[in-house]
């Protein structure tokens, strides 16, 4: 199956945002380090999908992903929101490598859901109902399989093989 994803760097790239005298002390290198981050200022990501189906896609979140909602009461009807547990934000470039190498995807926002175990995640998802459009392959940054979602478009589910951040 062909997809629009940006295939993963290889090696790491230099962090581009670090300014000209920022200190060790300035960046995080893992849990309990140092870092400029300050809870209050953003506390959430906030996701949005667009459905031709809101419907079948609320019905899809609720009952088989299993996630717990909150109504919306200044929408009609009152629209659920759904806590979808920790998150953590990833930006990848839109070009690079060269030759054979070389990728270029358009600017984009994508959604994808990890687990720590895909094979057994997938076949929980399938015994509610769920349907993927391929099997697990392998990405590089994880494993992963497209889950389809009714109404809208598919999501990535996959088991990460980079560090995690959104416990940190």
């Amino acid at each position: 199956m062909a997809t629009d994803y940006v295939r993963p760097l290889r090696g790491r790239e230099r962090p581009k945002w670090r300014a000209e005298d920022s200190t060790s002390a300035d960046r995080r290198p893992g849990p309990g380090g140092p870092s400029r981050y300050h809870p209050r200022m953003i506390k959430a990501v906030h996701t949005l999908i667009y459905s031709d189906d809101p419907e079948a896609t609320r019905a899809f979140l609720r009952d088989v992903i299993g996630w717990p909602s909150v109504a919306d009461p200044g929408s009609t009807p009152p629209w659920p929101i759904y806590k979808t547990g920790p998150s953590e934000m990833g930006v990848h470039p839109t070009s690079g490598g060269s030759g054979e190498d070389a990728y270029a995807t358009p600017r984009h926002h994508s959604i994808s859901l990890m687990c720590d175990d895909i094979a057994v995640t997938k076949a929980e998802l399938e015994a509610k109902g769920a349907v993927f459009s391929g099997d697990v392959a392998d990405y590089g940054f994880g494993l992963a399989a497209m889950l389809e979602v009714p109404g809208a478009d598919p999501i990535m589910l996959y088991e990460p093989r980079h560090p995690e951040a959104y416990d940190l």
